[in-house]
Formats: structure tokens, C-alpha cells, sequence
């Protein structure tokens, strides 16, 4: 079970899946969908259910996205009423997520991690490292004045999303999505030295792409979440509200770092088109009968 949590393992587990990353891509949609319509605990089994692929490979992000699109949709249903007590009840979650994934490793591997005060403070530690990494990454690399030398070196990580679909085609070769610029931010007690590769939103798209192109692809984002949040509200297609509620996370997840550099917001828009046509063939065919 300790070699899933490992990088060979996990690459065996996606292609294992047929196709992994579209299928995992897919239930991020079908979970957000169970936790933002479902009205029992039955449905919500069936959303964590959906998550059981990202919870094996452990990928902390693509496991709360769906948790914080879910509790959007619910507030688009009206379904939640107290707007503070949500916020806390993200907060707790995201933080039982982040503590039960490592707790989760050091299973695997034959440990009894919580009566372990040591692995308990490491954890904290690094659950303050991811809290504050992105603003953090982002001043560090701000107070570099050959910052915009550096990251000009690199590929330009916020167009990766229509690089690796393009690529599917042959037009475009494959390029990573996650920042090769690593930056010091400081030192921890228990986990030690600590280095940062994400920016936030705001200063990863900056980095990259200086103000004025910067703000071009931050205004693309927005008019793309825009056109999804009318259609949202004018056709109140199930699957088109989760897609505006997912693509809304991406910007409340900010403050880490910008989501919007993964090719799956592409491939979300394109599965939503397919299964609001499989939704109204449905709807259709009970009208007929």
C-alpha cells in the first residue's frame, strides 16, 4: 500500500485507471455535483467516493477543490445560510484533509503516527509552510531585483493549460505546469528550512507575464468564468453551475497559488458540453415517453 504514495506508483495507478487523468478530471466534476445537489449522506458518500482516486495518490489539491465547489453550489442553491460558519467549516475541513493525508503516510509505513508528538508538530509546521508559501514565494521573489530576468528564463507556466491541449493535436509540444523557480523563505524548527515555488494568483501571473500581459490573461480568466457563471444562472444546467462553482475555487484558492496553469479547467468545460447534450437527450426522451 506505501508504494501507491509513491511517484512510480502513483503514475501506474492513473494509467491503471484508463486514462487517468481524464477519468480523475471527470469525477472532480461528479463529486462537486453530489456534494452541491446531495440532501443526504448518501449522496455526499458517493461524492467522497468520487475522490477515492486523488485520495490514493494523495494530491491534497484536486481532493479539496471539489469539497470547496461543492459548498459553492450549495450556496448558489441557497442551501447555506450562515456564510461565516461555512468559511470555518472549510477551514476545519481543509485542515483534517491536510493532517489525515500525511497521518494516512505514515500508516503505510508501519508507523502509529498519533501518539507521535513529533510527527504531530511537523505536520503543523507544514501546514503554516503551505499557508504562507505563496505570499511568502511571491515577497521573496519580488525583493530579487533580477526577479523578472529569472523568470523570463523559464516557460511561461500560466499559458500551459492551451500549450498541453494544443500538444494533443500536434500544434504545441508539452510543457510542465508546475514552476521550476524555487526561492528561500525562511526556517522552521521541526521541519527545517523552507522554500517556495508558488506566488499566489496575482504574483505568479505578474512574474511571468509582467503587468500588462499579466493583466490580459487575468481578464481572460475572468470573461471565461463569466460567460460559465451566466450560463449558470440563465439555463441552471446542474453540471454548468458545478463548473462555474469549480472554476470560482480556483480564484478563493489564490491566495496559494494560480490554479488556472492546469490543463483540467480545459477539459472540465469540454466533459460539462458533453454531459449537459447527454442531460437534455435525457430530459428529451422523458418528455417523449
Amino acid at each position: 500500500i506505501s508504494m501507491i504514495l509513491q511517484d512510480e506508483g502513483q503514475d501506474e495507478f492513473g494509467a491503471s485507471m484508463g486514462g487517468g487523468f481524464y477519468a480523475r478530471v471527470f469525477l472532480m466534476i461528479i463529486a462537486t455535483y453530489f456534494f452541491g445537489y446531495g440532501n443526504n449522506w448518501k449522496d455526499f458518500g458517493f461524492g467522497f467516493l468520487c475522490l477515492f482516486p486523488s485520495l490514493v495518490i494523495n494530491t491534497k489539491g484536486i481532493i479539496f477543490i471539489p469539497i470547496v465547489a461543492g459548498f459553492i453550489v450549495r450556496l448558489y442553491l441557497k442551501k447555506i445560510k450562515n456564510i461565516k460558519k461555512l468559511i470555518v467549516l472549510i477551514g476545519l475541513i481543509g485542515i483534517i484533509i491536510f493532517f489525515s493525508s500525511y497521518m494516512w503516510e505514515f500508516f503505510t509505513i508501519g508507523e502509529n503516527p498519533l501518539s507521535d508528538s513529533y510527527r504531530w508538530q511537523l505536520i503543523s509546521e507544514k501546514l503554516l509552510y503551505y499557508l504562507t508559501s505563496g505570499v511568502q514565494g511571491f515577497s521573496a521573489n519580488l525583493d530579487n531585483i533580477y526577479c523578472s530576468e529569472i523568470f523570463s528564463k523559464y516557460e511561461n507556466i500560466t499559458l500551459a493549460p492551451f500549450n498541453n491541449f494544443l500538444s494533443k493535436f500536434g500544434i504545441t509540444e508539452n510543457v510542465s505546469a508546475v514552476s521550476q523557480h524555487i526561492c528561500y523563505i525562511g526556517n522552521l524548527p521541526t521541519y527545517g528550512v523552507c522554500n517556495s515555488n508558488v506566488n499566489t494568483y496575482i504574483g505568479t501571473i505578474y512574474l511571468y507575464n509582467c503587468f500588462f500581459c499579466g493583466l490580459l490573461l487575468h481578464s481572460f480568466w475572468v470573461c471565461i468564468t463569466s460567460i460559465i457563471r451566466k450560463l449558470a444562472f440563465v439555463n441552471n444546467q446542474p453540471f454548468t453551475v458545478c463548473l462555474f462553482a469549480l472554476f470560482a475555487t480556483g480564484y478563493a484558492l489564490g491566495w496559494f497559488e494560480f490554479y488556472f496553469m492546469h490543463t483540467f479547467w480545459v477539459y472540465m468545460i469540454v466533459m460539462v458540453i458533453i454531459l449537459n447534450c447527454f442531460n437534455s437527450l435525457k430530459l428529451n426522451l422523458n418528455a417523449k415517453i
